[in-house]
């Protein structure tokens, strides 16, 4: 007997259109992720007299193998410091050290609360408008009392055989002493355009001065964070209160543990709001 075909029946399925996310990283922007982590520090049990010598190198070295998660933890919590102070600077014991990073912490939180400061209440939205204009131009007097010389760094690749005295890419911070010569970091170079001249690639790069207080070596890295317009990213996490790098506009909390707890908060005014709502339509009329 012939096999008679079933007709079709039904509409045809859509296909669904496949939907690209926007990547969130975790930790945001490494400016305001090493700003946090300084704000957040805690200056009365700080060690970065003992281990400044050992993570100044990190940066430049690596980070070395089999280091421990102690370690890692710990230097992210103390990169920006490792990054501003020089060895002039640490003296083991020396309190006022100490002292002087707790006064510019304090300091810069305290200029830092208004232009951070938010709120769902339209009532409170033009004494925060006014608290943010106040606030930045509070920080832009404070930039001007800086003292700021710009330096440029030179980074090269010798592609010549024949000559060994360059293998790679370097960097000359000081372009007339050829001899000050250590490697690159390679993210540099993904940022920036190369010059091709002769046998030799370049990259121009204007790099962080090095004033010589620590206040205006500090300020300078906040500066950054101001250019870059990067700081609407930091924000005070509303259940511990500390400081953190948020990768969404509308994210308030800091962490997993905090997540929790805040969501906990919503669920029980939820279900109040809730409650008094089937009360009031339960009532007769």
């Amino acid at each position: 007997m012939p096999v008679t075909q079933k007709k079709k029946t039904g509409k045809r399925k859509k296909k669904k259109k496949k939907v690209i996310r926007r990547a969130r990283t975790k930790n945001g922007q490494a400016l305001i992720v090493d700003l946090a982590h300084f704000l957040n520090l805690d200056l009365t049990t700080c060690d970065i007299q003992k281990r400044w010598h050992y993570f100044q190198s990190w940066p430049r070295l690596g980070i070395p193998r089999g280091i421990t998660d102690v370690d890692r933890k710990r230097y992210a919590e103390l990169k920006l410091l490792v990054s501003i102070l020089e060895e002039k600077d640490i003296q083991p014991g020396d309190p006022r050290l100490i002292e002087n990073l707790q006064n510019l912490q304090d300091e810069i939180k305290t200029a830092f609360k208004p232009i951070l400061r938010t709120s769902l209440n339209a009532k409170e939205r033009d004494e925060i408008n006014y608290g943010v204009r106040r606030g930045m131009e509070s920080i832009m007097g404070r930039l001007n009392w800086c003292t700021f010389s710009p330096k440029w760094a030179l980074y090269a690749e010798n592609v010549d055989d024949n000559t060994n005295s360059l293998e790679g890419w370097h960097c000359t911070y000081d372009p007339e002493r050829s001899n000050d010569i250590a490697p690159v970091d390679g993210r540099i170079l993904s940022q920036e355009r190369v010059l091709h001249l002769g046998d030799y690639r370049f990259v121009v790069k204007e790099v962080s001065p090095r004033p010589k207080s620590i206040a205006d070596r500090l300020y300078w890295f906040v500066g950054q964070t101001l250019i870059r317009a990067l700081i609407s990213r930091l924000k005070t996490c509303v259940e511990c209160g500390k400081y953190f790098s948020a990768y969404d506009s509308k994210q308030v909390v800091c962490g997993n543990e905090c997540r929790k707890q805040h969501n906990r908060k919503g669920t029980a005014e939820r279900v109040r709001r809730s409650r008094a709502l089937r009360k009031r339509r339960l009532q007769p009329t």
